[in-house]
């Protein structure tokens, strides 16, 4: 079986990400899920590893919370003036 991806923002969908990686592992086991800090061995090169995980897996669900479309990094800026 493929690997499950779940992508979420910490700061707005940490626990609802969370209780549906438990249901994910109820339900297909814990080595067919993916969720970053607690899958990524430490040591490992962490955006690496990210990119490795979405290329291979079968199926990514994003975890979109309140505040995703107010989102910004440090510097204030919106995800679109990144790019």
């Amino acid at each position: 079986m493929g690997t499950v991806f779940v992508s979420y923002r910490r700061d707005d969908a940490a626990s609802a990400a969370g209780r549906l990686r438990d249901r994910l592992i109820q339900r297909f086991g814990e080595k067919s899920v993916f969720m970053d800090v607690d899958t990524i061995e430490l040591g490992v090169d962490f955006s690496k590893r990210i990119v490795d995980a979405i290329a291979s897996c079968r199926a990514l669900i994003a975890v979109i919370g309140p505040d995703w479309l107010g989102a910004q990094d440090a510097s204030g800026l919106e995800p679109e003036e990144i790019i």
